[in-house]
């Protein structure tokens, strides 16, 4: 009997697993390309913010994305996607501010404003500072 509850669970397990993915990117604003290198050499990097969808036997269109976003770095096929956080809120916002520093500005909650900078690092990203910002500032807003 308990061989075939844990069989059961083990198959539910791995069945649910299966069931979730990064949806494609909603517009070609929330993706940036830039040169970087890893230990192949050097190509061309990709940091970009996705949601998770998952499957759902009411929603017939395809997976259903989840709350939030995740901001995704794509360094090459060799080491595949390394997810850097989770953005905690929606209306993303990316934009490549200088050579090395990209801007990040997301609504968090009903009525937060937050912008975070990340600096590129040839291999990866790392957030240098993050904010409260007004409404009036947020550029998906004011574009």
């Amino acid at each position: 009997m308990k061989l075939i509850f844990l069989l059961t669970l083990l198959i539910s397990v791995v069945s649910y697993a299966g069931s979730y993915e990064f949806l494609p990117v909603e517009n070609e604003n929330l993706s940036i390309e830039f040169p970087g290198r890893t230990n192949m050499g050097d190509g061309i990097h990709k940091l970009e913010i996705r949601q998770l969808g998952y499957d759902a036997s009411f929603y017939k269109e395809g997976k259903v994305p989840t709350y939030g976003y995740y901001l995704i770095y794509f360094s090459h096929e060799e080491y595949g996607p390394d997810i850097l956080g989770k953005l905690d809120g929606h209306t993303p916002y990316l934009e490549q501010i200088d050579k090395e520093l990209i801007e990040i500005q997301f609504v968090r909650g009903n009525n937060g404003f937050t912008k975070q900078i990340w600096k590129l690092m040839k291999h990866t990203a790392e957030m240098v500072s993050e904010e409260p910002i007004t409404e009036s500032e947020m550029k998906s807003f004011n574009e």
